[in-house]
C-alpha cells in the first residue's frame, strides 16, 4: 500500500511542480476555510491544520517566514461548523532594507442541513480582520532618503454556500464587507481600497478505491471573479483561475501540492 502512496505522490509531484511558485505569504489552499468558510465543520471530526513556510527571496540577506494555522470542528448541538484561523508574517531585506510584519484572524459559522443523507448543504458567513506594518527607505511617494513607514488594515466580511457528497464538491463565496486602509507616516498621504466585488468558485473531486480506503486524494480547482475600485473612483475587473491544488489523504494526515508549493 505504502508503495501505491509514493509512487501516487511522485507522479502528481512531476505533474504539479512546474506550476508552482514562490511560496507566498499564505499558500494556495493550504487551510480548508481560505476560500469559502463553509468548510469549516465538513470533517466531522475536529481538525487542526499548521503551516510554516520560509522564502530565502533573492538574496540570503532577504527573506520571509510565515506561519498559518486554523482549526475547525462540528458542534452537534448546534448543527453547525465553527472555525478560526490566524496568519502571521514577517520579511527582511531587499534594495531599499524592506522590514515589515502582518497578522490575521478569521472566525467562520457554517450551519449544516443533509438531504436524504447522502448530499449537504451548508451555508456560512466569517469576519477577518487583518493589520500590517512596514518600512524602507528611499521609495514612493516621498523620493528621499527618510525611512518611510506604512501602516495598513483590512477587514472582511463573506458569505458562502457548499454543496457537498461522499465524492465531489461545488462551493461559492461573496464579500459582503471589504474595506482596507493603507497610511504613510512621512507624507499627508493614504488610500481607502474597496473591493466592490469578489467572489470565488472552488470545485473538487476525491478518487478513492473503495469507502473503506485509508487512502485518496482530491483535485480542486479555484476561480476567482470580481471588479475592485478606490477612494480616487478608479475601477477594474477580473476573472481569473486562482489555484491548483492536489491533496492527499492518508487515515487522519493530509498533505498536498499547489501552484504555490507544498503544504
Amino acid at each position: 500500500m505504502m508503495r501505491v502512496i509514493l509512487k501516487s505522490s511522485l507522479v502528481w509531484a512531476g505533474i504539479l511542480l512546474p506550476f508552482a511558485s514562490r511560496a507566498q505569504d499564505v499558500p494556495l489552499g493550504a487551510l480548508p476555510m481560505q476560500f469559502n468558510s463553509s468548510f469549516a465543520g465538513e470533517a466531522q471530526s475536529p481538525r487542526l491544520n499548521v503551516n510554516i513556510g520560509f522564502d530565502g527571496l533573492e538574496s540570503s540577506s532577504s527573506w520571509r517566514v510565515a506561519t498559518q494555522s486554523s482549526y475547525d470542528q462540528f458542534v452537534p448541538a448546534l448543527r453547525s461548523g465553527i472555525g478560526v484561523s490566524s496568519t502571521y508574517s514577517r520579511q527582511r531585506g531587499g534594495s531599499s532594507s524592506f522590514e515589515g510584519h502582518g497578522y490575521g484572524f478569521a472566525v467562520a459559522v457554517a450551519p449544516k442541513f443533509s438531504l436524504k443523507g447522502k448530499y449537504t448543504i451548508s451555508p456560512s458567513l466569517d469576519f477577518s480582520y487583518s493589520s500590517s506594518r512596514s518600512s524602507y527607505d528611499n521609495y514612493w511617494p516621498t523620493f528621499t532618503n527618510e525611512r518611510q513607514k506604512i501602516n495598513a488594515f483590512s477587514i472582511q466580511s463573506r458569505a458562502a454556500i457548499l454543496f457537498n457528497t461522499q465524492k465531489w464538491y461545488v462551493g461559492y463565496s461573496v464579500n459582503l464587507l471589504t474595506h482596507s486602509e493603507i497610511r504613510y507616516s512621512s507624507v499627508d498621504f493614504g488610500a481607502n481600497l474597496k473591493t466592490r466585488f469578489s467572489s470565488y468558485w472552488q470545485f473538487g473531486y476525491t478518487f478513492q478505491r473503495s469507502s473503506e480506503s485509508k487512502f485518496s486524494f482530491t483535485p480542486q480547482f479555484v476561480f476567482r471573479t470580481g471588479y475592485d475600485g478606490s477612494s480616487y473612483g478608479s475601477r477594474f475587473r477580473y476573472f481569473y483561475f486562482t489555484s491548483l491544488n492536489l491533496n492527499f489523504r492518508y487515515q487522519k494526515v493530509i498533505w498536498g501540492l499547489s501552484n504555490a508549493g507544498f503544504h
